[in-house]
């Protein structure tokens, strides 16, 4: 939970099942910096077979197939990396910051929105915590609605407990961390 590292700042964003098979476009705005600047994502994107969407493992490149392999992407969006207006990771601190998923269609234009995700990033100073975590660390806590817990009821539900519940590990893709990084 470092605000000068990199992985305080990753995310991955999940899109529901039913739109695993089409391309998309990703726009990330900034809402605390001065005229809210948007970066858009090379693209087209699309998801993997978890339902989260790949991105170029550089954060800029979309690979050709020519020169595409297993680590080309990556489910892991790193703030800190893609923005043109982070120089450094810490520069993204309390910031509050919307990732929107469009659906593309075949001709390449624009569809609808089919995904927004809002993450603010805070020090654990400023949430009033300290020392060691036993449960998931807020360095960006997520303020849209929580679509990761859609299947899950206080009886069981789909039969799993919510991801506030889960033990932390330190893999970021793990089931254990809502498959998120520092980021939520």
């Amino acid at each position: 939970d470092d605000p000068d590292c990199r992985q305080f700042y990753f995310t991955t964003v999940k899109v529901e099942a039913r739109h695993m098979n089409k391309d998309f476009r990703v726009r990330i705005k900034d809402h605390s910096k001065a005229g809210q600047p948007t970066h858009e994502m090379p693209g087209p994107l699309f998801a993997d077979d978890t339902c989260r969407v790949l991105f170029p493992a550089d954060g800029k490149t979309i690979p050709s197939e020519e020169n595409e392999t297993d680590d080309s992407w990556t489910t892991v969006l790193s703030l800190a990396d893609v923005l043109p207006w982070a120089e450094q990771p810490r520069d993204l601190l309390n910031h509050r910051v919307t990732i929107t998923v469009t659906s593309l269609a075949t001709d390449g234009s624009e569809g609808r929105i089919i995904e927004t995700k809002t993450v603010s990033f805070r020090a654990a100073s400023a949430l009033g915590t300290r020392g060691n975590y036993s449960y998931r660390p807020s360095s960006a806590t997520q303020i849209s609605p929580p679509h990761h817990l859609a299947g899950y009821t206080s009886r069981g539900g789909a039969g799993d407990s919510p991801p506030e519940s889960r033990p932390e590990t330190s893999d970021p893709s793990s089931p254990a961390r809502g498959g998120v990084g520092g980021a939520r």
